[in-house]
């Protein structure tokens, strides 16, 4: 049986700078996947051991000699012209099938990147707090002295903490009670009936505040004394001094002496409390 030997030559060609690297790799694959031809005997022509390849210029097998010539003789020279172009071809190839593998393997990351689970998290209001921490010590602003005016053994006194509201006793001096009213000008003067005066209006707005200015009778009915709140200290008024006195367990006279009542702007609280022996 007749046979073709192949072997790959490569001679020195001019390629494009930007497929020689493609090229080359090509090549080199291609001659590490063909072995270099060599001569085989006759014995193992007769055998078909040596591979077969079909006539690329479509020629008939008579073409091509079976005398066992060198294959660098002239009568292989078509041949290796067309190896030539078989290695260029699987040249281009090679630049095309290493295109196909680099896409693939970047669409094979792009696609593993779009299906990362990304964790999520649920978007929540809250109200951002910060805390300084100062070490000090709180007063009290606007602090206001109360001093009794009168001598003798403390009775009854408030703490410190304690709330001051209208009509609350601040002290008490030998069991006769000290209370806050609220107003802005001070008691300075004892008042009876016939008195008049701006102190007048403090006292009876007081009383009016506190619900002296009608009483209840023990059927449960309102009676209206014909309280009104004036600069006038009138019988009414001396009416509604007493019932007040005796709620603060005072003796019931119907006059008030400056220190019977402290008077003070509105609301307060004790700060400190001291006595003096």
């Amino acid at each position: 049986m007749k046979a073709l030997m192949c072997r790959t030559q490569i001679s020195a060609v001019a390629l494009p700078g930007y497929l020689t690297g493609s090229l080359t790799l090509a090549i080199l694959r291609m001659q590490m996947q063909w072995r270099p031809a060599k001569h085989y005997s006759p014995a193992e022509v007769e055998a078909d051991q040596m591979p077969v390849l079909s006539n690329p210029n479509n020629s008939s097998p008579s073409q091509v000699s079976d005398s066992g010539a060198d294959p660098n003789t002239s009568t292989n020279r078509p041949w290796r012209r067309h190896s030539f172009r078989v290695a260029l071809a699987f040249g281009v190839g090679g630049v095309a099938a290493a295109a196909i593998i680099f896409y693939g393997v970047n669409d094979t990351v792009i696609d593993e990147e779009e299906t990362i689970t990304r964790a999520v998290a649920s978007a929540e209001v809250r109200d951002l707090v910060e805390f300084n921490d100062l070490s000090g010590r709180m007063v009290y602003a606007d602090v206001k002295p109360i001093v009794s005016s009168e001598d003798g053994v403390i009775t009854d006194v408030l703490r410190s903490g304690d709330t001051i509201e209208r009509g609350t006793v601040l002290y008490a001096i030998n069991d006769s009670p000290t209370a806050a009213f609220y107003g802005t000008f001070p008691l300075y003067r004892e008042l009876s009936e016939g008195a008049v005066g701006e102190d007048v209006i403090v006292l009876k707005k007081n009383l009016s505040a506190l619900g002296y200015h009608s009483f209840e009778e023990h059927d449960g009915t309102m009676i209206d004394t014909g309280f009104v709140v004036d600069n006038v200290f009138d019988d009414s008024t001396t009416e509604a001094v007493k019932r007040w006195q005796k709620d603060q367990g005072a003796e019931e006279s119907g006059v008030v002496s400056p220190s019977d009542v402290i008077v003070l702007n509105g609301p307060a609280e004790v700060a400190d409390v001291s006595t003096d022996v």
